[in-house]
């Protein structure tokens, strides 16, 4: 996923396709985080769905707010944050959430 970010913010020619990649990996985890013990990422993931199937990725701001879903989305795995993360997991996911909000405007 990183480094499909990172191509997306690197080459704009190819952001759209390096995009797709992104929402593909977080579907996938987004599918699969529950079945493992992870419903942390599995929330995550849909967000991340989300907000790239809207097509507001396209700009700076936009992919800040991935690359941000994008660092939660390691964090919970490096850390082995596993259930719903319990306060963690709701400040981690309310941040998000307002992320998303904000560029809404």
């Amino acid at each position: 996923m990183r480094t499909a970010l990172h191509e997306a913010v690197t080459q704009a020619e190819k952001r759209a396709e390096a995009l797709d990649r992104v929402y593909t990996i977080a579907h996938d985890l987004k599918g699969q985080g529950s079945s493992f013990g992870y419903p942390l990422i599995t929330k995550v993931g849909a967000l991340l769905c989300q907000y790239i199937k809207a097509r507001r990725a396209n700009d700076a701001q936009g992919l800040r707010i991935v690359a941000a879903h994008i660092e939660a989305l390691g964090l919970i795995v490096e850390h082995k944050i596993g259930g719903d993360g319990g306060k963690l997991g709701t400040e981690m996911t309310g941040r998000l959430e307002k992320l998303v909000g904000t560029a809404r405007g």
